[in-house]
């Protein structure tokens, strides 16, 4: 991450200093998903979302979500629920649909009838366009505390553009919509 950052400023002491960690699971099969019930179920989400063995992979996190719902867990799906009507097609939506309703009693069933209540009303765009606007809106934010944060540490306005590539008229207004943006909510 600090690599985003011109180099003298990398040195800093409030610099993020992050590093990912990268797992190649594009040759993995589904029956070889390991883990937590919760991270099979998202990690077999994500092959279904790559359409590799998308109906296997699918099949298998319902029959998983059935194991969470069953120890009183289905609380924890919810955004798994989520990604997957993000993500699939109406056809594979409403598979997955009838799979969930055999699987799971209770809430992640409710989940699955809210689910398919959006797509047919149309809502599923609106959702996409909430989570797009949510993730600007979060950059902005974090832009904003970095600026702010180096402000209060006393840096000057050359080096925090150098750094970020905001100058102060553009930080006054990204401020502006984003205190506007959380007046709003």
């Amino acid at each position: 991450f600090s690599d985003l950052f011109a180099k003298p400023v990398r040195e800093w002491p409030w610099t993020p200093q992050f590093k990912h960690l990268l797992v190649d699971q594009s040759q993995t099969v589904v029956e070889a998903v390991q883990g937590e019930t919760l991270g099979r179920v998202a990690q077999l989400a994500l092959m279904a979302a790559a359409r590799r063995e998308m109906r296997t992979a699918l099949e298998t996190a319902v029959q998983l979500m059935g194991e969470l719902d069953r120890a009183g867990q289905s609380e924890r799906f919810g955004p798994v629920v989520l990604y997957v009507l993000l993500t699939q097609d109406e056809e594979t939506l409403r598979e997955f649909g009838a799979a969930l309703r055999r699987e799971v009693r209770g809430p992640g069933g409710d989940m699955n009838t809210y689910g398919e209540q959006l797509i047919q009303e149309g809502r599923l765009e609106g959702i996409q366009e909430g989570v797009l606007k949510g993730r600007q809106e979060g950059r902005q934010e974090g832009q904003v505390a970095t600026i702010e944060s180096f402000l209060r540490a006393g840096v000057e306005w050359s080096i925090i553009e150098q750094a970020t590539g905001i100058d102060q008229q553009a930080f006054e207004l990204l401020r502006r919509q984003t205190h506007a943006s959380d007046r709003e909510s």
